[in-house]
């Protein structure tokens, strides 16, 4: 049930980010009105309350829905049937390196640095496949951001779901 919940989580948020930004916009307009006619009216004061409330609501949902698919990563990584592991298409012999630095995914809280080149992990198992791509940091060359496409919204970066260190 709760997995059902992150889903409907992942496709709501896509509804949410144009609603925060027309309110942060709102609020903008509001308070410029507000300070041009010098009046003393509640709206700016709630709309500020609504644009922070609407960011906060947002990015609540994404950091729910990363914790949810690292969870899910670990879980499908933790199954003894792993069949194959491939990068970029090509199977690699000896995955359990990778396996363990793709279980030990975190989060990351400050990013002070941009993904580079990107690699397209496939898990194969009884259960199926599971894509997790890794862009290595460009700044520290065994550090890799890792996104987990399965949750995806149409923000830029909302996929990413925490960091790794691999010698990749």
């Amino acid at each position: 049930m709760y997995h059902n919940f992150i889903l409907t989580l992942d496709e709501v948020s896509d509804f949410f980010w144009p609603f925060t930004a027309l309110v942060s916009i709102a609020t903008a307009g509001v308070i410029l009105v507000h300070k041009l006619e010098k009046t003393r009216v509640l709206w700016p004061a709630i709309f500020l309350g609504l644009a922070f409330l609407s960011q906060f609501m947002v990015l609540g949902a994404y950091e729910l829905i990363a914790a949810e698919a690292r969870k899910e990563l670990r879980a499908y990584i933790a199954n003894d049937a792993l069949i194959s592991v491939s990068i970029d298409g090509e199977p690699i012999s000896n995955p359990s390196s990778l396996l363990a630095a793709l279980a030990s995914v975190h989060r990351q809280m400050h990013q002070h640095s941009a993904p580079g080149r990107e690699f397209t992990i496939k898990l194969t198992s009884a259960k199926g496949s599971l894509i997790v791509v890794l862009a290595r940091d460009s700044n520290i060359p065994d550090e890799f951001w890792v996104y987990y496409p399965k949750y995806h919204t149409f923000q830029p970066d909302t996929d990413r779901i925490g960091v790794i260190q691999t010698d990749l």
